[in-house]
């Protein structure tokens, strides 16, 4: 019975030793909890309706557990909005993502207009302005209807959507070096660094009219240009 005791308490000890003491409780494993990203907003405005040929719109969004987003596979903010100039309807596509992740894509559209519903759209189709008359007006009535030669009256103008006034002659010589932009509201052509003003009277598919003031037979006058243009199928 000794025998046994001694036996067991040996067995002990190099139990003891083999384990490097006490044998104490285990941790748990430690577990990561990854969110997923979300797109937790994306708005377009104006919203609704059809927006006018190169108008404005303002995209907007926000995510949650991102740590950035991608819109139409540009690489964006994980908050922030972007204001973009359409010209056809445009489909948004948001993602919001980590490195292994991604939220599952949020998409938003814009109706565009064609070319005829906006002014930057009439005045700069892909149809060049031909030159018709050149009149000085007093008082509302023609004081002076200038005569054109062939040759002004087959040069062509286009105003680019790049804000250039391209000129080229019945020969094919052309110049781009004029610039042009258009007034807050749209009234007016601003041309040249100087942006002189002239006053838009008629926009329509195939006449521009627009006059500056000037003088004729040394009293005040309007000087008025028309253009006009035939329209490619």
């Amino acid at each position: 019975m000794k025998a046994t005791w001694i036996f067991l308490i040996v067995l002990m000890v190099i139990l003891v030793g083999c384990t490097g003491g006490s044998v104490g409780p285990v941790d748990p494993p430690v577990v990561v909890i990854t969110k997923q990203p979300k797109v937790t907003l994306l708005t377009i405005s104006p919203d609704g309706g059809v927006l006018p040929y190169g108008d404005k719109a303002m995209i907007s969004w926000s995510s949650e557990n991102a740590d950035y987003c991608l819109l139409n596979n540009e690489t964006v903010k994980t908050v922030g909005f972007v204001v973009k100039q359409l010209f056809a309807d445009t489909n948004f596509i948001l993602l919001a993502k980590t490195d292994k992740l991604s939220s599952s894509p949020t998409e938003k559209s814009v109706k565009v207009g064609d070319w005829t519903t906006s002014r930057l759209g009439l005045l700069t189709y892909k149809d060049p302005w031909m030159l018709k008359n050149l009149k000085y007006l007093q008082d509302g009535q023609v004081v002076a209807d200038l005569i054109l030669t062939d040759e002004e009256k087959t040069d062509t103008y286009f105003f680019t959507l790049e804000g250039k006034l391209k000129y080229c002659k019945t020969f094919g010589v052309c110049n781009d070096n004029e610039i042009w932009s258009f007034s807050s509201d749209e009234t007016c052509i601003l041309m040249g660094k100087d942006k002189v003003s002239y006053l838009i009277t008629n926009l329509v598919k195939n006449e521009l009219v627009f006059n500056i003031d000037s003088n004729y037979n040394g009293k005040p006058a309007k000087f008025e240009q028309t253009y006009w243009r035939s329209i490619s199928q």
